[in-house]
């Protein structure tokens, strides 16, 4: 008997050790993840019942310039075009702050495992703030100060925050804020990039020429360039996506006066493992299920079409949906649906997969005030959007009886954030 106690305090413990909460993530990183997937699966399944609109309390009332930054729990990061910044929970501000010299946000936002914030402002310098908004450092690169350049979104990995500065500049800072490399490849991202696991970087650069080679470099957490790809004559047209042992992206090529389309996987040592040749333009890459899903948009005389294509890892083909909406975003993937904002006309909605590519639910936007256009993940989790003229924040959520009757579990309860 005192052996089935102990075996039982023994399992109590361990429950009770994976329900704490207290391992942090390496990092908080836009789109999924440093991999850049869209996968959600670990939040469980996407909400599909109706849309809320809920109104952020702060003084600030202009609308989100860059999609927020979430973090644990109903914590999240946000910058408004008025170029405040603050650290909401769920619809009130715990505190926001104005940036200096009339600076604002340009691109995504991220955070370390301490959610202590990294951004990168119009003036091309990166600013971080601790969790409680005090200021920890500023850095303006030497380059960056006399010229006009893009930035991509930031990438924070464990040991440092990767910037991309367009055109032609990528280099890493410490998180105390001092530059440890920088790599420069002369021409174009795809406006962002992915890391792996390890923190190994794929890195396009593109001439946006079709008669020059378009390169996709690998280079390790430590600044060296471990391989890099180049495909003669082809544009890579959006960032990679890394997926377990896949970097996927899409690319173009002309053959006589034909635009052709491709969708490319390598593994991590650069060899390519499948191709795939499209008629159809490729616009976004998410994983998920052990799948690659491709979305595809069709901007032809006719009439407009999006695509949707499953892969399996090893490229083969496992399903295909039509849709005449415009997708004007990458597909989420949780998991046991799959999510897409689908536009047409003045009419937008919500639109849900199951895992086999069924159409089984849509939620109508049509009469939901000005929202953006860019959607992002809550933890609950729900599909949500960013108000594009007034602040707040549009989710497809329960209904209010399903919330009472706690349909959906919560899981295990976190621990106090600003603990």
């Amino acid at each position: 008997m005192k052996y089935f106690f102990t075996i039982l305090i023994l399992l109590l413990g361990f429950v009770l050790l994976s329900c704490s909460g207290d391992k942090s993530p390496e990092s908080f990183n836009t789109r999924g993840g440093a991999d850049r997937d869209n996968d959600y699966e670990a939040l469980g399944t996407f909400l599909t019942n109706v849309y809320s609109v809920e109104k952020i309390e702060m003084s600030d009332s202009s609308a989100a310039i860059v999609p927020p930054l979430i973090l644990d729990g109903l914590y999240f990061y946000l910058a408004t075009v008025n170029g405040s910044v603050a650290l909401v929970k769920e619809r009130s501000a715990k505190w926001a702050i104005t940036l200096p010299d009339s600076q604002y946000v340009v691109a995504g936002m991220c955070a370390d495992s301490d959610k202590n914030l990294y951004l990168v402002t119009n003036k091309g310098e990166i600013i971080s703030f601790d969790k409680k908004g005090k200021k920890r450092w500023s850095y303006l690169h030497p380059v960056v100060r006399d010229s006009n350049f893009i930035f991509d979104a930031l990438l924070a990995q464990k040991d440092g925050i990767l910037v991309s500065a367009e055109p032609g500049l990528l280099f890493k800072l410490s998180l105390a804020g001092k530059k440890m490399w920088e790599f420069n490849h002369k021409h174009w991202t795809v406006r962002t990039f992915a890391a792996d696991a390890v923190g190994n970087i794929a890195f396009p650069s593109t001439q946006n020429d079709f008669e020059k080679a378009d390169t996709i470099y690998f280079i390790s957490s430590g600044g060296k360039v471990k391989w890099k790809k180049a495909f003669a004559k082809t544009r890579i047209l959006k960032n990679p996506v890394i997926y377990k042992n896949l970097i996927v992206y899409p690319a173009s090529y002309m053959l006589g006066d034909t635009r052709l389309y491709l969708l490319i996987a390598l593994d991590t040592t650069g060899k390519q493992v499948w191709r795939k040749e499209l008629n159809i333009m490729p616009e976004y890459i998410s994983c998920g299920h052990d799948r690659v899903y491709l979305l595809a948009f069709n901007s032809g005389y006719g009439e407009t079409m999006s695509g949707i294509f499953a892969y399996d890892m090893k490229g083969n083909l496992q399903w295909k949906l039509y849709t005449g909406n415009k997708v004007p975003a990458p597909l989420l993937v949780s998991e046991e649906n799959i999510a897409f904002l689908g536009t047409k006309g003045n009419t937008a909605g919500v639109f849900f997969l199951n895992n086999n590519g069924t159409l089984y639910h849509s939620v109508s936007l049509s009469d939901a005030p000005l929202f953006s256009h860019k959607p992002f993940v809550l933890n609950v989790p729900a599909v949500a959007f960013m108000g594009s003229e007034k602040l707040f924040i549009l989710k497809i959520d329960d209904t209010a009886i399903d919330r009472c009757l706690g349909k959906k579990k919560n899981g295990c309860k976190k621990q106090p954030f600003l603990s």
